[in-house]
């Protein structure tokens, strides 16, 4: 399986991970050379995590450190907090509910991208995104 794929297509999942940067490390390790990511990710701004902080490269690069791939509480209450809910984190995190763990902007996701590329993860990556739109894509080439 390692190195097989030709791409890896997501929409709307990239949010969901914590870990990131692992889940790139990953993702390069399946794919062929010249193999393909491409990846659509809301813009934070124009989707309900508007009131939320862009996820920052500390938290990023803390997670892959620990190795960690798990929610935290850390990550519902931030969910909730966004949405003026702060006394719903206990339940979602309880319930292992479904959020976005990390918000993404172009800056943030071009500096996630940029280290992958760094770290030999990937050739190169493009980010093509419109104003006003309410997502981005992301094409990362192995």
């Amino acid at each position: 399986m390692r190195g097989s794929l030709d791409f890896i297509y997501s929409s709307h999942v990239f949010e969901h991970l914590v870990n990131p940067l692992g889940h790139l490390e990953i993702w390069s390790g399946l794919l062929r050379k010249g193999g393909e990511v491409l990846m659509v990710i809301p813009d934070y701004i124009g989707s309900k995590d508007y009131l939320a902080d862009p996820t920052g490269m500390e938290e990023i690069l803390a997670e892959f450190s620990e190795g960690t791939f798990a929610p935290s509480f850390h990550h519902y209450e931030r969910y909730a907090d966004a949405r003026s809910s702060p006394a719903k984190a206990k339940a979602l995190f309880e319930s292992n509910s479904s959020i976005h763990m990390h918000y993404y902007s172009n800056a943030n996701m071009s500096e996630l991208l940029q280290l992958a590329v760094e770290r030999g993860y990937f050739e190169k990556f493009t980010i093509i995104h419109s104003a006003n739109a309410k997502d981005f894509h992301v094409i990362l080439t192995r």
